[in-house]
């Protein structure tokens, strides 16, 4: 839910989302300087609390942003 958290606290919050609704979708959104193996730790780590379904957000490139032919 945006806020900063250890693994321990992010695991825990995991638990208790599965134990309310194992058919919860995680989004991960993760700032584009962390390295991806942290990206697919957190991923595994999302899996391993039982909850299986996993995305990760992303945002288009500033260019790819604007419909063609539109000004920036």
């Amino acid at each position: 839910n945006r806020d900063p958290v250890s693994e321990a606290a992010l695991k825990e919050r995991l638990t208790a989302v599965f134990r309310e609704n194992n058919q919860t979708l995680v989004i991960i959104q993760a700032d584009e300087a962390v390295p991806h193996g942290r990206v697919v730790e957190v991923m595994d780590l999302v899996r391993n609390t039982g909850l299986s379904r996993v995305a990760i957000a992303t945002q288009p490139k500033e260019s790819e942003s604007h419909s063609p032919g539109e000004s920036k």
